[in-house]
């Protein structure tokens, strides 16, 4: 199925500021002002969070290409009329629930989260408030039930501290833990998940870690009993080692291990004649896993 830009639509409505924080009121009072223009894009529906989404400009685009067609399943790289997610112009971005009901709100300054970024339960109820200042962290964040119930919050200090997130799965959102150091995700990220298993899904946890926003080092996944559910070495945020995936009873499943060199998958030869080249393809040859884990 396929899906179109629509006309541009003169905007009605802005952002409202909510729960104001008096240390951070300045990123709150941030909104689109009426004179705003609105762009919608239908989404493919998917059955989760959303039939379309709202972009929203200082002042009317002007389409330097004809719309862009969608296809199903595709969220990346969405072209309007010549306008990329990305544009510097874009001031705010709505997305909305297939009953009509806002899904998340978030408000840019030059192309970066700047503002507080909302989500919300279907019911309407608030999610989550994650404050940002020119694309960092940077703020109290908030996390509810449907039920208006405050889950648990965390603090990043101008990009620095650890974030705890909870579930929500339309935004694919789950418990997991994420270290910040100067704006960026860096050291080990952990989240509890559920996985599938040989006869039914089963609980787990992964772990893996980060440097300076870029996957670096191990990405591991354990079951509920602690035996290893997969493991993969990655540098520079691409597969740079031998992955392995195994079954609750620690069989290797079929098709694993595999090999990749810098993002490209490579044969068993061709990997180990490159590690003698390169010690960080040695690591993941010689062990599954690394020595200590959090």
């Amino acid at each position: 199925m396929r899906w179109l830009v629509i006309p541009l639509l003169v905007l009605c409505h802005s952002f409202e500021a909510r729960g104001i924080d008096a240390q951070q009121s300045d990123l709150y009072k941030i909104s689109l002002s009426n004179n705003a223009y609105e762009q919608a894009v239908p989404m493919p529906p998917d059955g989760e969070i959303t039939e379309r989404r709202l972009y929203y400009f200082e002042k009317p685009p002007e389409p330097t290409l004809p719309p862009y067609e969608l296809t199903s399943g595709s969220y990346v790289g969405i072209s309007m009329g010549g306008y990329q997610e990305q544009d510097e112009r874009k001031i705010g971005e709505r997305r909305f629930y297939q009953n009509g009901k806002v899904a998340e709100e978030k408000l840019y300054r030059k192309g970066v989260l700047h503002g507080v970024w909302r989500q919300y339960h279907e019911n309407g109820t608030l999610f989550s408030e994650r404050p940002y200042r020119m694309g960092v962290p940077d703020g109290t964040f908030k996390f509810w039930n449907d039920k208006g119930k405050l889950l648990g919050q965390s603090v990043i200090k101008q990009g620095n501290g650890v974030l705890q997130e909870y579930e929500l799965p339309e935004f694919h959102s789950r418990n997991r833990k994420i270290p910040f150091i100067d704006g960026k995700v860096d050291g080990p990220e952990v989240t509890m998940a559920i996985f599938s298993g040989d006869a039914e899904d089963a609980a787990g946890r992964s772990i893996t870690n980060y440097t300076k926003g870029l996957r670096e080092g191990w990405a591991i996944q354990y079951w509920s009993n602690k035996t290893l559910r997969s493991s993969a070495y990655l540098h520079e945020d691409k597969l740079h080692g031998v992955s392995r995936m195994l079954d609750l009873k620690g069989k290797m499943q079929a098709g694993y291990p595999r090999y990749f060199v810098s993002g490209q998958e490579v044969t068993e030869q061709e990997f180990v004649t490159a590690a003698k080249e390169d010690s960080l393809l040695q690591v993941s040859l010689n062990q599954d896993r690394p020595e200590k884990t959090d």
